[in-house]
């Protein structure tokens, strides 16, 4: 699945509005690309800039934590410089993933790390664990919504 092709529920797209997001919402990822590249080695690629493009610098708060949910919702922050520096870290284990992972940002103020691969999947990295959020959009949900990707 294509991250254009995955639709939000609506609470998702409300969520995400509050936030800032709309769907017209482009930023430059210039400024992320040359920093991470100078001082960590990363080497943007198209996911990353087209995930970054529409959703970098984003903050948002967690989600509804309800009954049901397979995982806890937590606020996460879509700035890719906190993975500055953490190149060795990803490779490291990032073993699951489609080509080189790159930062897009981290959740619950930090105790993990957010990284998308070549193929825009999403991975939540902390401790030793590289763990599959979903493809594009659809992380943006499941991390909302704390669902666990089929």
């Amino acid at each position: 699945m294509s991250a254009e092709a995955y639709h939000w529920p609506p609470e998702v797209t409300a969520h995400m509005t509050a936030a800032g997001w709309s769907p017209e919402r482009r930023v430059d990822v210039s400024a992320w690309e040359e920093e991470l590249s100078r001082t960590s080695g990363f080497r943007m690629h198209t996911a990353a800039a087209r995930f970054l493009a529409e959703f970098g610098g984003l903050k948002v708060p967690e989600g509804p934590n309800e009954p049901g949910q397979q995982v806890a919702s937590d606020e996460f922050d879509l700035d890719p410089l906190e993975g500055e520096k953490m190149r060795p870290y990803f490779q490291r284990v990032g073993r699951a993933a489609v080509g080189e992972l790159y930062p897009i940002g981290s959740v619950a103020g930090g105790h993990a790390l957010l990284a998308i691969d070549e193929a825009e999947t999403v991975f939540m990295l902390f401790g030793d664990h590289c763990r599959r959020i979903g493809v594009g959009r659809e992380a943006i949900a499941n991390l909302i919504l704390g669902r666990r990707p089929q």
